[in-house]
C-alpha cells in the first residue's frame, strides 16, 4: 500500500482520465466499433445462428478496441508504479494474449460448423474487455508488497 500513498495529485488525476476513457470506449462501443456479436449476445444467443459476419472487419476493429485497452491500460500501470520493466512485462504480455485469443477466436469460427457460443463469449470479452488492466495491477501491486515486507 506504499505505492498507493504515493502517487501525487497528477498521476490520481492521471488514472482517472484513463478510467473514465476505458468506460467511454466501452460506452460509445455500438457506435465506434464494428460488432455483429453485440446484439447477438444481449438476446437469448443458445439456440440461436450466429450472426453474419465480416471477417476481416471484425477482426480489425478488435484489434484496433484491444489496442486502444491495452494503451489506456498500460498508461494506468505506469501511473501507478512508474516502473518500466513492469510496462515492458505488461506490453509483451498484452502481445501474446492478443495472438493466443485471436488465433482461438477465429478457428473456433472458422473451423467448428456449430461452434461453442459461451467459449465465443468469453474468449470476446477477454479481447473487448480490460481484464488483464486488474490482472496485471493487482500482480505487480502484491509483488511490490512482498518485496517490501522482506527483512
Amino acid at each position: 500500500m506504499k505505492i498507493i500513498r504515493q502517487l501525487s495529485p497528477m498521476r490520481i488525476l492521471g488514472i482517472i482520465i484513463c478510467v473514465v476513457l476505458l468506460a467511454l470506449i466501452r460506452y460509445f462501443e455500438t457506435t465506434l466499433f464494428y460488432d455483429p456479436f453485440l446484439l447477438f449476445f444481449k438476446g437469448h444467443f443458445q439456440n440461436a445462428p450466429l450472426p453474419h459476419i465480416e471477417y476481416t472487419r471484425l477482426i480489425g476493429n478488435y484489434i484496433f478496441r484491444y489496442a486502444l485497452n491495452s494503451s489506456l491500460s498500460l498508461l494506468i500501470i505506469y501511473l501507478c508504479l512508474q516502473d518500466r520493466l513492469a510496462i515492458r512485462f505488461s506490453a509483451w504480455m498484452y502481445l501474446f494474449l492478443l495472438g493466443l485469443l485471436l488465433a482461438l477466436f477465429c478457428s473456433v469460427l472458422w473451423l467448428f460448423k456449430e461452434p461453442d457460443k459461451m467459449f465465443i463469449f468469453y474468449i470476446r470479452r477477454l479481447l473487448l474487455q480490460p481484464v488483464f488492466l486488474l490482472l496485471f495491477l493487482a500482480g505487480f501491486l502484491y509483488q511490490n508488497h512482498v518485496k517490501t515486507m522482506k527483512p
